[in-house]
């Protein structure tokens, strides 16, 4: 009688331990889940600000390209696609040796975001004068 209830002891300590380890082990994976879901907020948050960056970079680019040979009293049109997205850029010449600059750029991938630049000044001999710079940015 005396070996039986040690047994019996002996099963429900089993059994409480067993528990115990399956209450540990449950909250151990929730835990593990909420630290991917936030590595994986984190790593989203991190390519949509490189997106940000990447159009803003694209669009100051296009009218790089597009202020080509402004001096010379010509400007160019583009429309290019690059290994990082879009740029479409303009200059038109305004009247009073004025000139204003427009640049579009839109990344691909995953994130996408487009961005725009635009600058308005004026040319005094072989001198580039600009006296106004406008940023507009989109993203998806």
């Amino acid at each position: 009688m005396i070996a039986s209830s040690f047994r019996e002891k002996d099963r429900r300590e089993r059994g409480l331990v067993l528990v115990a380890v399956l209450v540990l082990a449950v909250l151990y994976m929730a835990m593990l889940q909420l630290l991917l879901m936030e590595s994986s907020e984190k790593s989203r948050s991190a390519q949509r600000i490189r997106a940000r960056i990447v159009a803003d970079i694209l669009a100051e680019d296009a009218v790089e390209l597009a202020a080509e040979g402004i001096v010379d009293g010509w400007g160019r049109t583009i429309d290019q696609v690059l290994e990082d997205g879009a740029v479409k850029g303009s200059c038109q010449r305004l009247p009073g040796n004025r000139f204003r600059l427009e640049g579009r750029g839109r990344t691909s991938g995953l994130m996408r975001s487009s961005a725009t630049v635009v600058l308005e000044g004026r040319i005094l001999g072989s001198q580039v004068i600009i006296d106004e710079v406008e940023y507009a940015r989109r993203w998806n």
